[in-house]
């Protein structure tokens, strides 16, 4: 399996699926990108656990075009 954190904290992109039906993102915040990786650090806790299933974690479905690029890469 493939651990998909879907919908980040503020949205990633401002579509439905991202957890918030917005027109603006607003994930790109000091406090959404910390709780982001909180998120992904327990989906990494549940993917070392099951190690014989898991095969990763996507940190971030689908962000938006409007994100600043540095602040991603900075992310990322």
């Amino acid at each position: 399996m493939l651990l998909d954190l879907h919908g980040a904290p503020g949205s990633q992109n401002g579509a439905s699926h991202s957890g918030c039906s917005v027109s603006s993102v607003y994930w790109d915040t000091d406090w959404n990108k910390q709780n982001t990786l909180s998120a992904v650090r327990a989906l990494a806790e549940i993917c070392n656990a099951n190690i014989d299933v898991c095969y990763g974690v996507e940190v971030l479905n689908e962000p938006g075009w409007d994100i600043n690029r540095n602040s991603l890469i900075a992310y990322y």
